[in-house]
C-alpha cells in the first residue's frame, strides 16, 4: 500500500496566511514508499492539487469574507444652545391720553373756562330750558350742571361770565316767596305766572329787579347780583334769575 504523506505547508502571503492540505503525488518509479523520510519541498507554483473545499474555506483565514466596514459613526451634532427666551414684555402702564383727546367737558363748545373743573358750555343746536339744559355738558364724562355752591365755591362769586347759561339751582317755586339760590333745579318749566316778588337786586346795591314766573331759576351773569327775598341779605355772585321756560343756548358745566 502505498503510503501518502501529507504535508501540512505553511505559506505566507501578501495579506494573511494561508493554511493547506496537499495529498503528495504518488512516487514516479511506481514504488510504494517514499523517496525519503522527509516529505519532498513542493515549489508553490507547482501546487494544483485539487483539495477539500469546506476545509479550504475553513483554513483559508486570509479569504474570510471581510465585514463591510461599519458606518463610521456620525459625530454628534454639536447641541443647539437653547434659544434666550424672550423677556416678557414690559406691561404697558396706563398712561393719560394728551389732553387735546381727553373728554370735553361739553357737548358742543367751550364758551368759557371759569376753573378746571367748571366751564360755561354752549350748543349749536336749539336753546333748551333749565328742565333739559344738562344735555350741553357731557355727562358720558362725568360733566353735569353745576349747583349753585359749586358755582360760587369755584369761581362764580368773583368772576364775570361771558354767558348766560343756566344753573342747577331755583329762587322761586311753584309761585312761593323767593329763596336763596338752592343746589337743585326747579321742578317744573311750565310757562306759569304768579303775583311779581322782588327777587334779585344789584350787589352794590339799587333798585332791586322782579319777576312774575311761578318757577324761577338761576343763570351765570356777567354782571354781580344779590338772589334772594327783599327782607333777607341775600346771596350774591355773577348771576341773574329767568323764569325756567327760558331759553338759553348755554348751561354751567362742572365735575
Amino acid at each position: 500500500m502505498a503510503r501518502v504523506a501529507c504535508l501540512l505547508l505553511l505559506t505566507t502571503v501578501w495579506g494573511g496566511c494561508h493554511f493547506e492540505l496537499y495529498r503528495q503525488p504518488p512516487d514516479s518509479t511506481g514504488g510504494d514508499s517514499v523517496t525519503s523520510d522527509a516529505a519532498k519541498d513542493i515549489p508553490l507554483s507547482d501546487i494544483s492539487a485539487p483539495h477539500d473545499g469546506a476545509l479550504h474555506d475553513l483554513l483559508r483565514l486570509d479569504n474570510a469574507p471581510k465585514p463591510a466596514d461599519a458606518a463610521k459613526p456620525v459625530p454628534d451634532s454639536k447641541p443647539v444652545p437653547d434659544s434666550k427666551p424672550v423677556p416678557d414684555s414690559k406691561p404697558v402702564s396706563d398712561t393719560k391720553p394728551p389732553p387735546d383727546t381727553l373728554p370735553g367737558p361739553c357737548a358742543g363748545a367751550v364758551a368759557q373756562v371759569i376753573a378746571p373743573n367748571m366751564v360755561v358750555c354752549q350748543t349749536s343746536g336749539p336753546k333748551t330750558t333749565q328742565c333739559t339744559a344738562e344735555s350741553h355738558c357731557n355727562l358720558a364724562a362725568g360733566w353735569t350742571m353745576c349747583t349753585a355752591s359749586q358755582y360760587l365755591a369755584r369761581g362764580g362769586a368773583t368772576t364775570p361770565a361771558t354767558k348766560s347759561g343756566w344753573l342747577k339751582s331755583c329762587a322761586r317755586e311753584n309761585g312761593g316767596a323767593p329763596t336763596v339760590p338752592t343746589d337743585s333745579r326747579c321742578s317744573s318749566c311750565a310757562n306759569q305766572t304768579a303775583s311779581m316778588v322782588s327777587i334779585h337786586w344789584p350787589c352794590n346795591g339799587g333798585t332791586a329787579s322782579g319777576t312774575f314766573a311761578s318757577f324761577a331759576g338761576v343763570v351765570s351773569n356777567s354782571a354781580c347780583r344779590t338772589i334772594g327775598p327783599s327782607s333777607s341779605p341775600g346771596t350774591s355772585g355773577y348771576w341773574s334769575v329767568s323764569a325756567t321756560y327760558g331759553q338759553f343756548d348755554s348751561a354751567v358745566c362742572c365735575k
